[in-house]
């Protein structure tokens, strides 16, 4: 990680089944390791001050490929509940670090074309203090990960509901919601078309 000013979090989020896939989507292939791989080292590779990886769905199998990265392992258990339980799970462990977290930024483990240059833009337009929320605007105008959270946001994000969600929080908080323009398409990978897609695209079909 580079030397920052700022103590901002990298929590990606890998916790997922992917039951469209039929496999572990972050053990895909992509480049010389896997997605998890790809989006750990683009994570290190910014200003931040620390990396946490939330597992849930395959734990052992995908603990196994990241645990010699310097980050930190939170395991889900509560994984079947959606995506929100996996931000419960981060926030509840910033929460209980005494380590003066001025944001965390949300990543997820199916978005490789999301860089550390863009993470790094993402973390130089965060204001601290002053109750900032920074999405990402997709090209077709909608809003969404990569997102960063002020740290006075980790209490309602530790609370979070399968029902009331990431986006719901964000929409009750809209006055201190600014968004920056995703300056690449945004692609997840949630089925094996969209994996073969984007890898033809990216890497020739090798």
């Amino acid at each position: 990680m580079l030397q920052s000013d700022s103590n901002i979090a990298i929590v990606v989020l890998a916790a997922g089944e992917a039951s469209r896939m039929g496999s572990p989507k972050q053990l895909l292939s992509w480049g010389d390791g896997s997605l998890i791989t790809h989006v750990v080292q683009q994570a290190l590779s910014t200003s931040s001050s620390e990396v946490m990886v939330v597992l849930g769905a395959h734990f052992e199998a995908v603990h196994h490929t990241i645990s010699d990265f310097p980050i930190t392992v939170l395991h889900n258990q509560n994984w079947q509940a959606g995506l929100s339980q996996s931000i419960v799970c981060a926030a509840q462990y910033l929460l209980k670090e005494n380590k003066a977290y001025q944001a965390a930024l949300f990543l997820l483990a199916d978005q490789p074309l999301v860089s550390s240059e863009y993470i790094n833009m993402m973390i130089e337009n965060f204001k601290p203090h002053q109750k900032c929320i920074l999405t990402s605007t997709y090209k077709d105008g909608k809003k969404g990960v990569p997102a960063l959270f002020d740290a006075c946001y980790f209490k309602g994000l530790a609370e979070l509901s399968s029902q009331n969600g990431a986006h719901h929080f964000i929409k009750n908080h809209k006055p201190f919601v600014q968004s920056i323009n995703m300056p690449f398409e945004n692609l997840d990978i949630d089925t094996k078309q969209d994996y073969i897609t984007l890898y033809q695209r990216y890497f020739g079909g090798k």
